[in-house]
């Protein structure tokens, strides 16, 4: 037998709890590091330059940090076994690897080779890192939920999440790309019955859910002296009730409609879990693997825009969880 490598053997609590505190430490030093970053528009170049000292402590991720290596340190002395200086090693490792490609990325040929490097001097990595410190080490501390338990917890959260997100992104942006032809749809399915944009054109029309007035994108199947949408009408049918309630409600229809697709967001991410449970894979790397999905883009991005690809999702979710036994593999 093959004797194991020794980067694969932790150490003691103590040196592994040492060695992690001291990756965490230098990484939110680097953080006082502040650059220039730069992109060009007519190529995939990025340049990361300009470094220059400025003392600006992460007061949050290392409020963080050190509650996740504070808890792991006390409850691993309870229980031993449950292999707290394993994770401290992974975790190291991790951190230095991070940070020496973080650094790596001042270098203009390996930004200029590998851009996305720049993602490293990002805020939101230093805060993500701190979350990974403490819930990769207290994983199995964790009570042991069920399931469903999970499933509903992560709805409410997502829900709850998604909502401020739209409350937010609707006081702050308007209507951009297709979703105002969608919601024009809307309003003639609701006013007159038809897909006909005739009757509802003009800014007098737009502006119950839009700030400006546009032109419809007119199919080129529309018969003579009619104007139907080169969109389908599904998320527009969709969004009718909520279309509806937003208008009656709060005299604002588009919130009403990004609130609908904010659940549904909220759902799609509950399925994605459910999914990879009835797949086989263990329920806390299934979480982790829904939450990775619901805060990065691209859903993270749209959940509370009005297209259709988040609920045609939600749709292929449920169809994919309810045909899980099908996608086994032959050797399970």
């Amino acid at each position: 037998m093959s004797r194991p490598s020794p980067w694969s053997r932790p150490l003691p609590l103590n040196p592994e709890l040492a060695l992690a505190a001291t990756a965490f430490f230098l990484w939110l030093l680097a953080h006082c590091l502040q650059v220039r970053i730069g992109s060009s528009l007519l190529e995939l170049k990025v340049v990361v330059g300009d470094p220059h000292w400025r003392p600006q402590w992460p007061l949050g991720p290392w409020l963080l940090g050190v509650a996740g290596l504070g808890l792991a340190w006390v409850l691993s002395r309870r229980s031993p076994a449950i292999g707290v200086p394993t994770r401290l090693r992974q975790w190291t490792l991790l951190a230095a690897l991070l940070l020496a490609l973080r650094l790596a990325a001042l270098l203009p040929p390996v930004s200029a080779l590998l851009p996305f490097l720049s993602l490293l001097w990002s805020p939101h990595t230093t805060w993500a890192l701190a979350a990974a410190l403490l819930l990769h080490l207290n994983a199995p501390l964790l009570p042991s939920l069920s399931i469903r338990a999970l499933a509903w917890g992560l709805l409410g959260v997502c829900a709850a999440v998604y909502t401020l997100w739209s409350l937010y992104f609707c006081q702050t942006t308007m209507l951009h790309g297709d979703e105002a032809h969608y919601l024009g749809v809307s309003q003639s399915l609701l006013r007159d019955g038809d897909m006909d944009l005739t009757n509802n054109l003009g800014a007098k029309a737009v502006s119950e859910f839009h700030l400006i007035d546009f032109e419809p994108h007119r199919a080129p199947a529309s018969q003579p002296g009619t104007i139907h949408s080169v969109h389908p009408i599904g998320l527009s049918a969709l969004l009718l009730p909520s279309y509806w309630a937003g208008l009656h409600l709060w005299e604002n229809p588009r919130l009403a409609s990004s609130l609908l697709i904010a659940w549904c967001s909220a759902g799609a991410v509950t399925l994605v879990f459910l999914w990879l449970v009835r797949l086989g894979y263990g329920r806390w790397l299934a979480l982790g693997c829904a939450l990775i999905g619901a805060t990065t883009t691209p859903l993270a991005l749209f959940a509370v825009q009005l297209y259709p690809e988040i609920p045609a999702l939600l749709v292929s979710l449920v169809f994919l969880v309810l045909l899980a036994h099908l996608q086994q593999p032959p050797f399970q």
